[in-house]
């Protein structure tokens, strides 16, 4: 089972140059032939899907995540800082730097390939989301945005939102 947070522009053929992809994907059962609970921050350039072929740039948190987390991306300058409950965990760059605007998106998706024995018994999954904030052309640090939620929880705002549409949408697709 992957949980994912993630944002992605279209990738119209393999190999696309345009494509970007931001992920944080959780794999709380292990997976993808490694048996350990583990969170992923992951920077896509492009990618192949069969036979797979990816550019992009990891990093493994390799722990067990239960439980409430800040997960932070920072995107700027040619440069995308992953945090996690307000620790940098990585950097990454260069090619993997998005070169579209992306959607942001959420999932709950199977890998072909867990490691969790077989089993008639039911499993039940739930991905919960507190919050999301996204500051257009500014970089706030863990605490900013720490602050900025605690100010819109403190004024009674629920929602707000300030990302303008784009023509056509951006699908907000896991097709994989």
């Amino acid at each position: 089972m992957v949980e994912a947070f993630y944002t992605s522009s279209p990738l119209q053929h393999d190999f696309d140059p345009q494509y970007s992809e931001l992920d944080w994907e959780y794999l709380p059962n292990g997976g993808w032939g490694n048996p350990n609970s583990r969170l992923y921050s992951v920077s896509w350039q492009t990618v192949q899907m069969e036979p797979w072929h990816a550019f992009n740039q990891t990093h493994e948190e390799q722990r067990a995540l239960g439980g409430w987390h800040i997960l932070l991306m920072q995107v700027k300058d040619g440069s995308i800082r992953y945090f996690l409950d307000g620790v940098q965990v990585d950097r990454h760059g260069g090619r993997n730097y998005p070169a579209l605007p992306m959607s942001i998106n959420f999932s709950l998706w199977f890998s072909p390939s867990g490691v969790l024995p077989d089993t008639t018994a039911e499993r039940r999954y739930e991905q919960d989301v507190d919050w999301v904030l996204h500051v257009r052309d500014r970089v706030l640090s863990p605490a900013q945005v720490d602050a900025a939620v605690s100010d819109y929880r403190k004024n009674g705002v629920h929602q707000v939102d300030t990302v303008a549409p784009t023509t056509p949408p951006l699908p907000s697709n896991c097709d994989f």
